[in-house]
């Protein structure tokens, strides 16, 4: 068993686990409060290393909400209607080929110098030439939005703690810190897809916490469950600290 100290308050803990020692006053209060803004949440290791954590509020929408976390909507498109016009006409542009040929044009369009009369000889081909892969690029990202909006529209049950009930969701409306019912077995055992996150399509295989799952066996007892789970989102860990705080 190790020590971890925390305002002068010794707690035990395994030896596997990683020991921490938090930082400092008037830092150190506020962990204990809860009140740490996501680019406060930091502790410091043996080799006093910063790491940030994330802190996820169980049944406190109020609390998530302060810290300010991204939404659950997935967006894989490029474009939207405004910006399609300028960002395509930018990045074919930015083509070398495309830019040596747009200046040929212009400077056809000067008399001076132009063998073709001040007529842009070279531009209709250019034109036919980008608005075609302008045709291919718009129908490539209608289809990434027509995705987006099939996976976010994909339906979850989500708990509402005033209602003590599961309510079925658009899976865009879910943030950080909902509780959602997912049933396959009885194991507390399931597997989570993120190829649209980090590009993997292998599914990864996640157990919910025994002594939640063991314990909470209505929704009046999930109305009840207070607490907050704590993450360690350093990218240099290949085994991040995660614990769950009840």
């Amino acid at each position: 068993m190790k020590a971890l100290t925390v305002d002068g308050n010794t707690q035990e803990r395994r030896e596997d686990e990683a020991e921490y020692t938090l930082m400092s006053s008037p830092m150190k209060s506020r962990w204990k409060k809860g009140m740490l803004s996501a680019e406060d949440q930091v502790a410091t290791n043996g080799d006093d290393d910063l790491e940030p954590y994330r802190f996820v509020y169980l049944n406190n929408p109020i609390e998530n909400a302060k810290l300010r976390y991204i939404g659950n909507t997935i967006i894989t498109s490029r474009y939207t209607m405004f910006s399609f016009l300028p960002k395509v006409l930018l990045y074919q542009f930015s083509k070398l080929a495309n830019a040596y040929f747009l200046i040929i044009s212009i400077m056809q369009c000067i008399k001076r110098i132009s063998t073709t009369d001040g007529f842009p000889a070279s531009l209709p081909a250019l034109s036919i030439i980008v608005l075609i892969d302008m045709i291919f690029i718009a129908m490539e990202d209608f289809r990434r939005h027509k995705s987006d909006n099939l996976t976010n529209d994909i339906p979850v049950h989500r708990f509402d703690s005033e209602k003590m009930v599961f309510e079925q969701r658009p899976s865009r409306s879910l943030v950080v810190g909902d509780m959602i019912k997912v049933r396959h077995q009885p194991s507390g055992i399931c597997y989570v897809e993120t190829k649209s996150l980090d590009g993997e399509t292998n599914l990864k295989l996640r157990q919910g916490v025994e002594c939640v799952y063991t314990k909470i066996r209505s929704d009046a007892d999930l109305a009840r469950l207070q607490g907050h789970v704590v993450r360690n989102i350093s990218l240099a860990k290949t085994s991040p600290l995660n614990r769950l705080s009840l």
